[in-house]
């Protein structure tokens, strides 16, 4: 699902971000998830709901020292909004670029949120997603295309993980 296109459509599906966040936690029971690109954090309207009622959310950054500090200065907040909602540890982080030149570890250690998966930087792979070119003759083995199997991989795990501990909290509350 994407996110609104600009500040003014955030602002007017504001009080629609709640419901809508518990008709997609709804899917689950029939098998499906839902992956949602809530754009740009700050905006007048966000959809915090759908972020803090998510299994699994995840501030994405590219490894640049100007992308991190943006990251890291949104950060803060965004840990906050998860720990009041109960869901701390349904946040993570993926890493576009890692080693461009930071790693993993110094991006999670600068936005305080575990790294849960990566992305490999691989511009002429990426285009094939955000302008429509055409796939070159490795496209579905190089870099971009292995680094999206171990990612699907690691968010898997993480999922598996969150979902657990909620199974095991729900269970807990019950006796």
């Amino acid at each position: 699902m994407a996110g609104p296109l600009n500040h003014l459509q955030s602002q007017v599906l504001g009080p629609l971000w709640e419901p809508l966040a518990a008709a997609l936690k709804a899917l689950e029971g029939n098998g499906q998830d839902v992956i949602v690109d809530a754009g740009r954090l700050g905006l007048d309207g966000a959809p915090t709901p759908l972020l803090t009622g998510s299994d699994l959310a995840l501030l994405v950054t590219r490894s640049t020292l100007p992308a991190l500090v943006g990251a890291s200065s949104w950060a803060p907040t965004v840990r906050d909004w998860f720990e009041r909602s109960g869901a701390g540890a349904s946040l993570g982080a993926l890493v576009v670029g890692p080693g461009r030149p930071y790693g993993e570890r110094e991006a999670a250690k600068v936005l305080g949120v575990p790294v849960t998966a990566s992305l490999a930087w691989d511009a002429e792979a990426a285009s094939v997603y955000s302008d429509g070119a055409t796939p070159g003759r490795k496209f579905q083995t190089g870099a971009l295309a292995k680094s999206l199997r171990a990612a699907v991989q690691g968010i898997g795990s993480a999922l598996t993980a969150v979902r657990t501990d909620l199974g095991l909290a729900v269970e807990g509350s019950w006796s």
